[in-house]
């Protein structure tokens, strides 16, 4: 049996989706921060992971983010963690970047 060849994403590609994932995470973070997109900045660091464990084909990112947002007070940055949450893992975040990813990768075979 001949193994069919798997297609490799562009990288523009690659960085439009990224682009959406993060502006998902940061937007949720800001907000989960009590604040405004407009007042609080947060970060991150990716790592976009190609193959598997089985030098296979297989494109995620791994993503470090800041559990916090950075607002300016006074004319100096001011970190504000995150509000705690409640005893559930998922509070959103994921669902959140899931449809912006969907929606992005519409836009970008169409």
């Amino acid at each position: 049996m001949q193994r069919q060849p798997q297609h490799v994403p562009e990288p523009a590609a690659m960085g439009q989706v990224l682009a959406i994932v993060y502006r998902a995470m940061a937007s949720h973070l800001t907000r989960k921060a009590g604040l405004t997109r407009a007042r609080g900045q947060t970060g991150a660091v990716t790592l976009i992971q190609r193959f598997g464990s089985a030098l296979n084909l297989n494109i995620h990112f791994h993503m470090l983010c800041l559990d916090g947002a950075y607002t300016l007070q006074n004319g100096q940055p001011l970190f504000r963690n995150l509000q705690p949450r409640g005893t559930r893992h998922d509070d959103g975040a994921g669902g959140a970047a899931a449809k912006r990813q969907t929606g992005g990768l519409t836009r970008l075979v169409v």
